[in-house]
């Protein structure tokens, strides 16, 4: 009798285990998952970019961190193109530099001049506006902006232009680019890179021109 007493006992507490673990199981395949991206904070308008570079008319936000003093200062880069920071003696030159090449700057003059470890957060809040013209013979001639999220090749700004008119002449595609001679390009040439690194992106202030066709 004992011995069928200790049978049941032990089968009892086996089968009472294995409800747990099983009601456990359960509990964690409907618990929603905790890995969701839904409440991720959105980027920010404008990153750190490695090749896109300050100029004047642009607005920085600087932080020191841990530095009250130095918290989420504006800056507007002047014509000069160079700004005052506070505890560095000389003016230091923003226009042409990136965003990554001025923080790794005033990180190395403050750490020279004033901080031990300086750790500096540095935002473009505004890009100034910036144009290029497309001109000829072009659906839509015009001066277009310049996005600053992306870049804009001479194939997309003949597209933002709508395309070719019935008497452009596709193998005469001048860049005019201030300082610079000018290029000419062939549209089949231009459709034929599809190397990113390779294409030609345009600057401010180019100007594409599409030639006529002659009959």
């Amino acid at each position: 009798m004992s011995r069928l007493l200790s049978f049941f006992v032990g089968l009892g507490l086996i089968l009472s285990i294995a409800g747990c673990a099983t009601g456990r199981e359960r509990t964690s395949d409907s618990e929603p998952s905790t890995t969701a991206t839904g409440g991720e904070e959105p980027a920010p308008a404008y990153k750190l970019s490695e090749d896109r570079k300050i100029a004047p008319q642009d607005v920085l936000e600087l932080t020191v961190v841990g530095e009250k003093d130095l918290e989420k200062i504006a800056i507007a880069i002047p014509a000069s193109g160079m700004i005052d920071v506070t505890y560095i003696d000389n003016p230091v030159k923003a226009a042409g530099k990136t965003p990554i090449e001025l923080k790794k700057e005033l990180e190395t003059l403050w750490k020279l001049n004033t901080f031990v470890k300086p750790e500096v957060l540095l935002t473009v809040k505004t890009f100034r506006k910036k144009f290029i013209s497309v001109e000829g013979k072009v659906m839509k001639p015009g001066v277009f902006e310049l996005p600053d999220e992306q870049k804009i090749d001479i194939r997309s700004a003949i597209a933002r232009a709508e395309g070719f008119a019935p008497t452009a002449n596709q193998n005469q595609i001048i860049l005019n680019r201030p300082g610079r001679p000018n290029k000419t390009y062939r549209y089949k040439d231009l459709i034929k890179i599809t190397d990113p690194a390779k294409k030609i992106y345009l600057e401010p202030e180019d100007q594409i021109f599409v030639g006529e066709s002659v009959f």
